[in-house]
């Protein structure tokens, strides 16, 4: 056993073409400072051999008896691997782990030690992006974010297939960052002291007494983004407009609003003390030129004529109060992904916000939907794209903006061999 280790780690590793990847993954958790055991699905041995993790941990990998037992160990239960362990990382995970931890299965060591333990579980899915998008795939993973497990990724990039898309098993630098993070301090405090400002819904801009131009969101996602900054015991204040048909978060300031004017004076009021605005809300880009102070009739007929609104993440941006942390959203139409992350990029841009929350949207596309797919960029690179409920990507945005508000950041950990 590692002496003066910071916390114990089982690695579960399925097989999967990603399964080398854990051996720097958990080359990377012992240089950290954890203790790590490492136990195989019936499959991984197919794929990645047992001695390089003995070298590097100093533990046999946990198995059931297989064709090659020189560098198994099959004397320890996965009663006693689950007692021992702070937390489980299952890296790759597999569609078949998905589905097999959804149902309780236990035909394996890695199977049996997350049915039987009490500690936080991630797993880092690696797998074809037909199969990622799959919908029993898809529901075993809400289902297993509903339950409290961790889901990390897939990312976007080349498939072992030849083929281009989602399915890329996680980095491992950034694996062990989260589980720093978010499983063995369970981000408890992280944000203390830290307060946000964070926008949601849709604004409304009257036409006259009855009729108004707004936008079809709901606001469930800068929601979902409010509540898990608050879980990271940040001060949230949250400005809501015309959110109805959404719970609203309690335990947090929220102003609610109805038009993007009187959201522009909450944002004003309230930006001197923010250290990150999170510009969620679709603020209408257009109102009408004149408010009829009568409902118009529907026999009378009009030309409507439209002026633009004040562009308010620009102001913000350009604002002497500044936040340190500036984070925009960009709900495009277009099918190419690379296509609307061009395009946010030039808003990012024009506006100077430092980061952009970039997802695709239509009509049956992005609104009042479980899932949401994102890509968070700044003005160089795509940090991640990631897909799942909208608390999953909530989750994964306070991941990466915690890096950025946290003083004692973690630097990016020796990819040597």
């Amino acid at each position: 056993m590692m002496q003066n280790a910071i916390g114990r780690i089982f690695l579960g590793v399925c097989g999967s073409i990603s399964a080398y990847k854990s051996v720097y993954l958990a080359r990377l958790f012992v240089k950290e400072g954890y203790d790590v055991r490492v136990g195989f699905t019936n499959g991984a041995s197919q794929f990645v051999a047992g001695e390089p993790f003995r070298v590097f941990t100093g533990h046999h990998v946990l198995n059931f008896p297989c064709d090659d037992q020189s560098h198994i160990d099959i004397s320890q239960s996965h009663i006693d691997i689950s007692r021992w362990a702070d937390a489980i990382v299952v890296a790759p995970a597999t569609a078949n782990i998905l589905a097999a931890a959804r149902a309780g299965l236990a035909s394996d060591i890695v199977t049996q030690t997350i049915l039987s333990s009490h500690a936080p579980v991630l797993f880092v899915p690696s797998m074809h992006t037909a199969m990622w998008e799959n919908p029993a795939t898809r529901d075993n993973v809400n289902c297993l974010l509903e339950r409290g497990y961790h889901v990390l990724g897939p990312v976007t990039g080349d498939l072992s297939s030849g083929d281009w898309g989602i399915g890329r098993m996680v980095d491992p630098c950034e694996i062990v960052q989260y589980v720093s993070r978010s499983l063995l301090n369970h981000q408890t405090g992280k944000l203390s002291g830290k307060k946000f400002l964070i926008t949601a819904g849709g604004t409304r801009q009257p036409i006259d007494p009855v009729r108004y131009i707004g936008n079809r969101s709901s606001g469930k996602q800068a929601i979902a983004i409010a509540k898990e900054a608050q879980k990271r015991s940040a001060e949230v204040i949250l400005i809501a407009a015309n959110v109805e048909a959404v719970t609203l978060p309690t335990g947090m300031r929220v102003i609610t609003v109805v038009t993007a004017e009187e959201m522009r004076k909450a944002l004003s009021d309230n930006i001197d003390t923010s250290d990150v605005v999170i510009m969620a809300a679709a603020v209408s880009d257009f109102q009408p030129r004149e408010v009829a102070s009568q409902k118009i009739k529907s026999n009378d007929g009009w030309t409507l004529q439209l002026i633009s609104t004040d562009d308010l993440l620009r102001e913000l941006a350009s604002n002497k109060s500044r936040p340190r942390v500036l984070v925009g959203f960009s709900a495009e139409t277009e099918e190419s992904a690379n296509f609307r992350i061009d395009i946010a990029r030039q808003k990012l841009l024009s506006k100077g916000c430092d980061y952009m929350v970039v997802n695709q949207v239509g009509f049956d596309v992005g609104f009042d939907v479980s899932d949401n797919e994102v890509s968070l960029i700044d003005d160089k690179q795509v940090f991640f794209t990631a897909r799942g409920s909208k608390d999953y990507i909530a989750k994964r945005i306070l991941d990466f903006l915690s890096e950025r508000v946290i003083v004692t950041y973690i630097d990016p950990l020796d990819r040597s061999l």
